[in-house]
């Protein structure tokens, strides 16, 4: 019997071979009997590790019996090690409170490969697109939406976001800020003496 496999990371095939008494001939830390019934080995399992950060990854897995009959398997699946990036542009995070006198677009940006919709104020954000020129399945692909903060009033921006993978960013808060487009109006009193 001959236990054959590969993962996308290893580059060529190991194997272990089982013999006539139902044990492993060629040790292996990864594959252990678990049962035999009488020289055969009915139940063989093991742990293969796999070390890629990346999506699309596999596993392959050959198995011989004692009459030659052979089974492949072989399982696809996701490795994601790295947070999601939030980028900002357009404000300035501050903890005491900003005054524009001008109203503001503010750019957010999350570059992710697993991109997951962020919260926004609290609130999943369904509307992020993707970025076009950013690199496709990297940790750099990005996904990005524009907020226009366009009436005056007392504002704060607070993001959170979590990839597929469980990842989470450190999250983005603006702090307060206050839009003020109208310009004060001076009064003056004339008082008599």
């Amino acid at each position: 019997s001959k236990i054959e496999w590969i993962t996308s990371d290893m580059g060529e095939w190991a194997s272990i071979d089982i013999n006539e008494n139902g044990d492993i001939r060629n040790g292996s830390d990864v594959w252990r009997v678990e049962d035999k019934e009488r020289n055969i080995a009915t139940v063989v399992s093991g742990n293969i590790t796999v070390t890629n950060d990346a999506n699309a990854d596999s596993v392959k897995v050959k198995i011989t019996d004692n009459s030659g009959n052979t089974v492949d398997k072989e399982i696809f699946f996701s490795i994601d090690k790295k947070a999601p990036d939030i980028q900002v542009s357009g404000i300035e995070a501050s903890q005491d409170i900003k005054y524009y006198n001008s109203h503001k677009e503010v750019t957010v940006a999350i570059a992710e490969r697993n991109f997951a919709a962020p919260k926004i104020n609290d609130t999943v954000d369904t509307s992020f697109a993707e970025d076009p020129s950013s690199p496709k399945n990297t940790h750099d692909h990005r996904h990005f939406k524009k907020i226009s903060f366009d009436s005056d009033g007392k504002y704060s921006l607070d993001i959170s976001a979590e990839d597929l993978a469980g990842n989470k960013a450190a999250s983005y808060s603006s702090g307060q800020f206050v839009i003020d487009t109208v310009a004060p109006k001076p009064s003056v009193q004339i008082r008599k003496e």
